[in-house]
């Protein structure tokens, strides 16, 4: 309840309703060297269908953002591709999200399809952006998912990340972290 109410005092429209289902959880773990592995759990959002998106609530928005675990269950991804076609129908953009290098390998195919169609933006780190491509490079990685998505967000560790747009490589330098 206090995540709803935070996100609906600051204006994020939240049409949830309660179940009795866990919540989702993530254990971050990070390494001396401030690297990270995430460990997740989809919890009640693994009992999402397409019954439960909503066009209007589409239609009213600028972007949805589709996550690449949503892929790991039927209804779930019956729900993800649910919201890209009324996203789409109603002229609203699609931020995805692979989400992990371990989906990448079970979903490949349907990412791709994802990215030639569908996403204006792509989310990835480099090694999702690796698998998807099968570069090594992270321009050449980029490059090649900006050959599609119009816009391309891949995080880089340490490096700090790149964006793609319009053809051109951002470098955003990184910020030295301690773990």
């Amino acid at each position: 309840e206090f995540w709803l109410e935070d996100m609906r005092r600051i204006g994020v429209g939240t049409d949830v309703d309660p179940t009795d289902e866990p919540t989702g959880t993530c254990v971050v773990l990070i390494t001396e060297d401030a690297q990270r592995t995430m460990l997740t759990s989809l919890g009640a959002s693994s009992t999402l269908g397409p019954e439960d998106i909503d066009e209007e609530m589409i239609r009213q928005s600028e972007w949805v953002y589709v996550e690449g675990y949503l892929f790991t269950g039927d209804s779930t991804k019956a729900a993800a591709y649910r919201a890209i076609e009324l996203a789409k129908k109603n002229n609203v953009k699609v931020a995805f999200t692979v989400s992990d290098p371990f989906l990448i390998s079970l979903f490949r195919d349907e990412f791709l399809e994802l990215l030639h169609g569908p996403v204006d933006l792509l989310f990835c780190n480099l090694d999702e952006a690796r698998a998807l491509t099968e570069k090594t490079d992270p321009i050449d990685c980029a490059q090649a998912i900006h050959q599609h998505a119009p816009h391309v967000a891949m995080t880089l560790g340490a490096d700090g990340s790149l964006l793609m747009n319009e053809g051109s490589a951002i470098p955003i330098e990184g910020v030295e972290v301690k773990a």
